[in-house]
């Protein structure tokens, strides 16, 4: 039995090992998907390349109207309509998405690799972290 259970766990970590290797890099310099705290975009918000940068904020309208970050275009999540409004965004442009904490971002920052969006930086922990770090916020 042992040497099933060994068999089993040494295939999964090579097939593991193998679909890492043609996975594309999320996180690593040189992605066009990045996973970025607070201070980074903020950063990035601050830097010469934020002339093209769109902030899109998957919030809905209620959350955006509390407190948004500047210069944020709003995109609800929960709009039936948000499939369309998504796909009919300029996929070459640069993205920094956000929703409140991560919970609805990261479904749409899936999606937006699997429609062919060039440069989409995700901001993680959203707003919430985006105002603890210092962000500037907009009303």
């Amino acid at each position: 039995m042992k040497s099933i259970v060994t068999i089993l766990i040494s295939a999964l970590t090579l097939l593991s090992t193998a679909l890492a290797k043609d996975a594309p890099d999320t996180t690593g310099a040189g992605s066009n998907y990045k996973n970025i705290d607070a201070k980074a975009a903020i950063a990035l918000t601050s830097s010469k390349e934020a002339a093209d940068l769109v902030i899109l904020d998957v919030r809905t309208p209620d959350e955006y109207a509390e407190g948004h970050c500047a210069k944020a275009r709003l995109i609800d999540a929960f709009d039936p309509k948000f499939a369309e409004k998504l796909a009919a965004l300029d996929k070459d442009a640069p993205y920094l998405l956000h929703c409140a904490s991560g919970g609805r971002s990261i479904p749409v920052f899936e999606k937006m690799k699997a429609l062919g969006f060039k440069e989409v930086y995700h901001l993680d922990g959203g707003f919430s972290a985006w105002e603890k770090a210092g962000g500037k916020v907009e009303k």
